[in-house]
């Protein structure tokens, strides 16, 4: 059974050793984890728009043999299109930064630190990754791209499969802790 079941499974056991709290303490609660739970679906969204942005650069790329083909015109779009991808996956990174933020502190009270401790470096790992892909948009330029599409788009879709991941194990935390709060 993987680390996090486990670990949401002593976070239930703690929630319902804890005394009563107030019934607007609870409502709020419900409404942050339901908060929560939307974010991760913009999050998707985000991430997938990412993904077709990342595929279409990468098509451009495959309807040439060679970058000798390339037209200075085609290169400028190229280049374009490459800041326009490292914009978006820097704004999925600061946003992701700040959620990820938002998101510790409401469980660190409801989940103990074992579990934060996993969350934590789980949301660590996430932003290196984003890093990298940021970094080799960053120093790559259509050329290089268009030698390394194929490791660049792994990269993007590993990011992406990760960001997935962890909003669905998050989810799950969040709807075992919206279930007992409700209870």
């Amino acid at each position: 059974m993987p680390q996090w079941i486990l670990l949401a499974e002593i976070v239930l056991l703690q929630l319902r050793s804890c005394d009563e709290t107030g019934g607007d303490e609870v409502l709020n609660t419900l409404t942050t984890f339901e908060k929560f739970i939307q974010e991760h679906e913009v999050i998707r969204v985000n991430t997938h728009q990412i993904l077709n942005a990342a595929e279409n650069l990468m098509t451009l790329y495959r309807l040439q043999n060679s970058p000798a083909q390339f037209t200075s015109y085609q290169i400028e779009i190229l280049n374009d299109r490459r800041l326009n991808l490292k914009r978006s996956l820097g704004s999925l990174k600061d946003g992701l930064r700040d959620h990820h933020e938002r998101e510790e502190e409401m469980m660190r009270p409801m989940v103990g630190e074992p579990l934060l401790r996993v969350i934590r470096q789980e949301h660590r790992k996430l932003i290196e990754k984003i890093s990298e892909v940021d970094w080799i948009l960053l120093n790559v330029g259509p050329i290089g791209i268009f030698y390394n599409s194929q490791f660049i788009n792994q990269k993007i879709d590993a990011l992406c499969r990760g960001v997935s991941v962890i909003n669905r194990r998050e989810d799950s935390i969040l709807e075992m802790l919206l279930e007992s709060e409700e209870a």
